[in-house]
Formats: structure tokens, sequence, C-alpha cells
């Protein structure tokens, strides 16, 4: 029986590692001038142009319930895209990508249940479904 192996981009939020399936276009870039969408979900942090696209930058340490305290000063998004649009999820530190055999689900948690073990440590998953439930953009 041949083994499926899952590929992931790993990347840091507020001092924890999280990870997001690897998509064609996923790539990390660096955040320029951000335009800000008055009266949007907390979860939007606004607008940004990067590679000829606009870029609706999701904000992860709102969408994953994280807080503020150490934000870095250096802003770094995870391109990707759903349903023609492009997205990017606000980062602290880019990771690598890696290769996993097995997910497994924590079914303590609701939403980001799914994880990988690095290390003999659990690495969330950051499903594009998942932050499409929570922030609801598409009803």
């Amino acid at each position: 029986m041949e083994k499926k192996n899952y590929k992931f981009i790993l990347f840091s939020v507020a001092g924890e590692q999280w990870a997001m399936p690897l998509y064609d276009n996923s790539q990390f870039f660096t955040c320029g001038d951000l335009v800000a969408l008055p009266q949007s979900d907390l979860s939007i942090a606004g607008l940004t142009y990067h590679s000829g696209q606009i870029i609706t930058l999701l904000n992860s340490r709102n969408l994953l319930s994280l807080g503020l305290a150490g934000a870095p000063t250096k802003r770094h998004g995870l391109l990707f895209s759903f349903n023609g649009d492009y997205y990017g999820l606000l980062v602290d530190e880019p990771g690598e990508t890696i290769k996993a055999e097995h997910i497994f689900t924590d079914r303590s948690r609701k939403i980001f249940a799914k994880y990988l073990k690095i290390n003999k440590q659990k690495v969330y998953i950051i499903e594009v479904s998942d932050i499409f439930e929570k922030i609801h953009l598409y009803d």
C-alpha cells in the first residue's frame, strides 16, 4: 500500500508554530502598505498589493485568538487563493515546506482541529475552509 504524503508550509504566529497545506501559489511575501477596510470583520487586516494582485490580508492573531502581545514590526504574508481571489495570512515568521505522512485530529477543538507532529510537538493546521467558516466572507 502506498503511503500518502501531505505537503505543508510552516510559519509562526505569536510564538506558536502553525502549518497550512501547500497550494500551487503558496508563497511568503513582505507586506507593503496596508489599506484598512472600515467596518469589516476584525479578522481582515486590510488590503495590499503584491505582484500585480490586490490581496486581502487576514489578521492571523485575531483569527486564531492569540492577542497582540509581541507583534513583529515587519509583516509577512502567506499568499493563497480561494474562489478566484487572493488572500494573505499575516504571519510573524515564515517557515519551511515539509511533508507529513499522517494528519491527526484533536477532538477537543471545534476549529483548526487537525494537526501534524513535528519532533513530537503538535503543529495545528490552518485549512482555508476553516478560515472562511470563521470569518464568513462567502455568505
